[in-house]
């Protein structure tokens, strides 16, 4: 399926499965329950937590690196 910039990072919010099938819906994508559940897993197997961003664009605690790094 593909979907626009804006319908993913509408996708991305949801906070639940039944909230991704009623934006679909509204977008005019028809899913099914075991659709809408899977599609919600996969999308929150590919969020990135706050504490894991900034740990990733060097935001990590201080004692954790070296003065030199």
């Amino acid at each position: 399926m593909k979907l626009t910039t804006e319908q993913m990072q509408k996708a991305t919010a949801c906070k639940s499965a039944e909230e991704l099938q009623a934006l679909a819906k509204g977008e005019g994508i028809e899913l099914t329950d075991e659709e809408a559940e899977a599609y919600f897993a996969e999308l929150n197997n590919v969020r990135v937590s706050d504490d894991e961003l900034d740990a990733v664009a060097g935001g990590g605690k201080e004692d954790e690196c070296p003065k030199d790094c």
